[in-house]
């Protein structure tokens, strides 16, 4: 993570990108107006961080909110941090906010954190969950932050997976009209994880008591296995030489994706898990902001 984070300040220098981080606050407050019927105008960007959406202390999430956002055109991009389902923290995708925020100024920016598995705690489907209490503690302040709780995902590595399989499998409500994996494994019974002892760990994170007995955890937990005709429009990013996330995993989401006439959007660069050249960042930052304007 050190090294996608040096090329990303990198990257933050060469476009002169800027990020505001005028305020910190835990508090949500409805700015006053004279008319409370009445949407407040010319709002000021704000950010405000740790706020709970849970009981646990890993609950909770930053919040970006842009100037002269309304509840009816300032939509919603949630983030979601890598680390194995065992570590990370929201601050690790703080280096996405550059890559966002220029060209995508009108959106506010949700930086989630999720209960993170140990020996006593699951990740699945504890950390799926996690992704709609999110969405749902936004949906219901919605209209305190003067946004439209519409919402796009966009997860890195584990957290690339967390959000697919909650968008394609859990998102009965249809809330996220868009997503996006970077490097995000999708694929559980893909024999480069399966067949190998160092990457069977699928069934060691899971929860049994909270699935149907006989599941397959490496398919049901798998969302490229969940890709349907309904599924949302989805943009990927994979490294040709990952020896984490093969590009076996990018292609069969992918496929799944294309049998299912789902739009989408593929791009591989040249290196392993997301740590790519400069150009590479760029063209990722282009490519993201297109789709995320074409489909959020």
């Amino acid at each position: 993570m050190t090294i996608i984070k040096s090329i990303c300040i990198a990257v933050s220098l060469m476009l002169s990108f800027s990020c505001s981080s005028d305020n910190s606050s835990t508090t949500i407050q409805d700015p006053v107006t004279e008319n409370p019927q009445e949407e407040p105008q010319n709002l000021e960007a704000e950010d405000i961080f740790d706020v709970s959406y849970g009981d646990h202390q890993q609950q909770a999430y930053d919040i970006y909110l842009p100037a002269n956002r309304t509840t009816e055109a300032t939509k919603v991009i949630l983030l979601i941090h890598g680390g194995s389902w065992t570590a990370g923290d929201k601050s690790d995708m703080n280096y996405f906010l550059p890559i966002l925020q220029p060209q995508l100024s009108e959106y506010a920016i949700v930086n989630m954190n999720y209960v993170l598995a140990n020996e006593t705690t699951a990740a699945f489907p504890n950390q799926i969950t996690d992704v709609g209490a999110v969405i749902e503690h936004v949906k219901n302040n919605a209209s305190e932050y003067h946004i439209n709780p519409t919402f796009g995902v966009i997860g890195l590595s584990a957290g690339a997976h967390i959000g697919l399989q909650y968008t394609y499998a859990e998102d009965t409500n249809q809330d996220i009209k868009m997503a996006c994996s970077v490097v995000g494994p999708v694929d559980f019974t893909d024999p480069y994880y399966s067949e190998n002892p160092q990457f069977q760990f699928v069934n060691d994170l899971v929860d049994e008591d909270a699935y149907p007995e006989g599941t397959n955890f490496e398919e049901v937990l798998s969302p490229a296995l969940q890709v349907s005709q309904q599924s949302v429009p989805t943009i990927l990013f994979y490294g040709e030489s990952d020896p984490l996330v093969p590009l076996s995993q990018a292609n069969a989401i992918n496929d799944a994706l294309e049998a299912n006439n789902v739009t989408h959007q593929l791009t591989t660069y040249e290196g392993g898990h997301a740590n790519w050249s400069l150009a590479s960042y760029a063209d990722l930052q282009s490519k993201l902001s297109i789709f995320i304007n074409e489909h959020l």
